[in-house]
Parts: structure tokens; sequence; C-alpha cells
């Protein structure tokens, strides 16, 4: 997956998305919702060891709701 391509793993946190502050998984997918398969994100995290790291990705499509 893109996330698993930029680094993240279980475990990690999203602190933002295109710069918007992620605090909840509400957060996240209110980011989310406006954008599509194929669009590009900067996705900013902070690993199991503490560190933080910022990447860009193309989304794609997730499973069904």
């Amino acid at each position: 997956t893109p996330a698993a391509s930029l680094g993240l793993s279980a475990g990690d946190s999203i602190t933002s998305l295109n710069g918007t502050p992620i605090s909840t998984s509400s957060d996240l997918t209110a980011a989310l919702a406006p954008l599509h398969a194929g669009d590009t994100v900067t996705v900013g995290w902070i690993d199991t060891a503490g560190h933080h790291h910022s990447a860009t990705a193309a989304l794609i499509a997730g499973p069904p709701a």
C-alpha cells in the first residue's frame, strides 16, 4: 500500500494530512473524505520510537464502505 511504501507501520500515529492536524481517527476520516484515488497527499506521522516523519504518496482506492 502507499502507506507501507512511505514507511508507516502498525503502531505509528498519523499527525497531519496535507498540513491539517490529525488528532483522532475522525479527523483523519474527515481529511480523507473529499479526496479520491490518485490524489497526492503529504502525510506526517510519529513512529513507535518517537521520530517524526513526513512523505508524499498517491492515494489508492480503499475497500468498499
